[in-house]
């Protein structure tokens, strides 16, 4: 365990149990959402503040890639370092696909030697906490 990890490891299953992050969201702009269904859709902004929430907690750093004019296209929503391991990390809603130049992020990544990841929840970022647990 690094010197920076604050718990035990827990796994995914575990961390669920703890609640949602306890971060703040923004109102829905425009017309509110018609209730075609009982439970409410999953938005990424929720998934990404997990699974960052959930990588910190097992000591990695790990922070937000905002776009912007001068960003690099496609870059993942977030990045994470722990022991001088480097992982990019984009986050999607379960079923949502890559726009083309988030596939050419990719590319890039793996033909530098990147460590690429698409994850749709936690148990996706579970494994890189699991290693090098006590």
């Amino acid at each position: 365990m690094s010197a920076r990890d604050k718990t035990e490891y827990i796994t995914a299953e575990q961390f669920r149990l703890l609640g949602a992050p306890k971060r703040g969201g923004r109102a829905q702009r425009g017309k509110p959402p018609r209730a075609t269904s009982p439970l409410p859709k999953v938005l990424e902004n929720d998934i990404r503040a997990a699974i960052k929430e959930f990588l910190e907690l097992h000591g990695w750093f790990v922070w937000i890639n905002w776009q912007g004019p001068f960003s690099f296209k496609g870059v993942t929503d977030l990045t994470a370092i722990r022991g001088g391991e480097v992982w990019w990390i984009e986050v999607k809603r379960p079923g949502e696909q890559l726009r083309p130049d988030q596939v050419r992020f990719k590319e890039l990544m793996e033909e530098y030697g990147g460590n690429w990841l698409l994850a749709e929840s936690v148990d996706d970022v579970e494994f890189l906490c699991r290693r090098g647990a006590k």
